[in-house]
């Protein structure tokens, strides 16, 4: 729950001049809307695709020979957008160094699904100057969480592939409320991404410790499956249950995966969710930008904007920088 800093504040009339009007903070209230009490958050899930083509596949490679690359094209759209977080799937070791290279201001959290640095990674950089990290973790979405490398016993043909989440917990230097940040990327089998969905559910609930939630990643399948349905919950018992950030756009729906074909036609299959009740949504955007006529990765970014909301009955026309003065933060949902 947020509440006031200073136990003396709650229940006092404070009374500020903003404009032609007064507002009052307080035991009594606020006088006309509420405005909000952070700044947007700008969130963006990119499957950049693992660097696997070589030197000299103008369209395909990460590193190539002769020219511009995808390593180039993939920062350039990260860098147009300007995520406070990113959340980024198929990474490798030597993708994750040369975005942390060329990615200026941002922190960042996620070892390899091999362990360690090995393998691909479902990282999350967050940009330093909104956020400060508090605490992180990992866990492999199988019957073992804790053993990295492992997956759900009997995953379809998808045994080779580990899949994980990575997860943070982050301090907003605009009003020093905590939020909840899990990025992933799911199996490609049906059953295996449905018990991924429970499982993450699960660790939200008892590790998020009831800050706002945002969760994004590659998900490898549509709205209304299985895996995605339990992802959300259901709100029961005082869960905390998540929305779909992008539907909340209202932004036109399409395909995120192309293979490289571009296009719209399909469904999406890269998501960003969040706690209900926390934030609405200002924006969102699915990114099919070319350069020099090629593709960054075979799936599009998604973006979503995300306005936090303040407690109600306790700020009104006053800026992020105001709130974090008088020690305001973003709204908790109270749990029944």
């Amino acid at each position: 729950m947020l509440m006031w800093r200073g136990a003396g504040i709650v229940g006092r009339r404070a009374v500020l001049a903003a404009g032609a009007g007064l507002v009052m903070i307080g035991g009594l209230g606020c006088l006309g809307r509420p405005v909000r009490a952070a700044d947007p958050v700008k969130v963006m899930t990119f499957n950049i695709k693992f660097d696997g083509d070589g030197l000299f596949n103008a369209a395909r490679s990460w590193s190539y020979f002769f020219g511009a690359d995808r390593r180039d094209r993939v920062t350039d759209v990260i860098n147009a957008f300007g995520p406070d977080l990113l959340g980024v799937q198929e990474m490798l070791d030597n993708q994750r160094a040369d975005l942390q290279g060329s990615l200026s201001g941002y922190g960042y959290y996620g070892p390899g699904r091999d362990g360690g640095s090995s393998g691909e990674r479902s990282g999350i950089f967050y940009r330093t100057t909104r956020f400060n990290q508090l605490d992180q973790g990992e866990f492999w979405l199988s019957d073992t969480p804790a053993t990295p490398g492992t997956t759900f016993t009997g995953n379809g043909g998808d045994t080779g592939n580990p899949r994980m989440a990575t997860w943070l917990k982050l301090q907003d230097t605009q009003t020093g409320s905590e939020l909840f940040v899990i990025n992933t990327h799911w199996s490609l089998d049906g059953e295996a991404r449905r018990l991924s969905g429970e499982l993450i559910r699960g660790r939200i609930d008892t590790l998020s410790g009831g800050s706002p939630v945002i969760a994004m990643g590659d998900l490898n399948e549509v709205r209304g499956a299985a895996g995605y349905n339990a992802l959300l919950g259901s709100g029961a018992g005082g869960q905390r249950r998540l929305v779909d950030s992008y539907d909340q756009s209202g932004q036109p729906q399409g395909r995120t995966f192309h293979n490289w074909a571009g296009g719209t036609d399909g469904s999406r299959i890269d998501h960003v969710l969040h706690s209900e009740g926390d934030f609405d949504v200002i924006g969102g955007s699915i990114i099919r930008t070319t350069i020099g006529g090629y593709y960054p990765s075979d799936h599009y970014p998604v973006t979503v904007t995300l306005e936090p909301v303040p407690e109600p009955g306790t700020l009104a026309l006053l800026t992020g920088a105001t709130a974090t003065a008088l020690g305001l933060g973003w709204r908790r949902r109270r749990r029944a």
